[in-house]
């Protein structure tokens, strides 16, 4: 069952691509000279064994409270919740600042409180060493409008 597995996890990680072709393989290198030969063969590169993923999604509370959540993996240390400050529309680029730090839970999710401006808006993100998630935009608008860009 255990071999089955780590089979079904080796097949998962070559079709993502985190792992080389000849790396998912399931019977161990019999050969002593081939590339992997020092190492187990079901073993993951460090690469994909240090890879971060960070989610992120603002969602709207009954309250009416906006609440920027996600999961990150693996499960270690703080998020780092970041504003824009200054956004150039020409290039797609925005400066970010920090605007306050959210726990891990158990699972791995975190959960921040964020805000809207009256008029524009402002964009958002969550940060993990060099790892960030996706830009969400907050802005306050009547039906038919567009959030501009901050």
């Amino acid at each position: 069952m255990r071999a089955t597995r780590l089979l079904v996890a080796l097949l998962a990680f070559a079709l993502v691509g985190l792992l080389p072709a000849t790396a998912a393989t399931a019977a161990p290198v019999a050969d002593a000279t081939s590339a992997n030969a020092g190492s187990s063969p079901m073993a993951a590169p460090v690469s994909a064994r240090g890879a971060k993923k960070l989610t992120a999604k603002i969602v709207k509370r009954k309250s009416g409270k906006l609440i920027l959540t996600g999961v990150i993996r693996p499960k270690k240390g703080p998020v780092v919740i970041q504003k824009a400050t200054n956004c150039n529309a020409k290039k797609g680029t925005c400066n970010f600042k920090k605007f306050g730090k959210s726990k891990i839970n158990k699972k791995g999710r975190y959960t921040k409180r964020v805000y809207a401006p009256r008029n524009g808006a402002w964009a958002w993100r969550a940060k993990k060493k060099g790892t960030v998630s996706e830009v969400w935009v907050t802005c306050v608008k009547k039906p038919g409008d567009r959030c501009p860009l901050p």
